[in-house]
């Protein structure tokens, strides 16, 4: 009984764990600054600290 006991409360432990150190999306909202490139520029999406893209760069 105590055997499996334990090994049920490790188990718990280990699936918490397991879920707790996953990755997850974070998400747009605490994002600062956002350069994608996709339309050849380099504008800030969400900051507005836009840059220039200089000698012949491109996406």
């Amino acid at each position: 009984m105590k055997k499996s006991y334990l090994v049920a409360c490790l188990l718990m432990i280990l699936d918490i764990s397991v879920r707790t150190l996953a990755q997850t999306n974070p998400g747009t909202a605490n994002l600062k600054h956002q350069w994608t490139f996709d339309d050849g520029t380099a504008n800030d999406n969400v900051g507005g600290m836009n840059g220039t893209l200089m000698s012949g760069a491109t996406q």
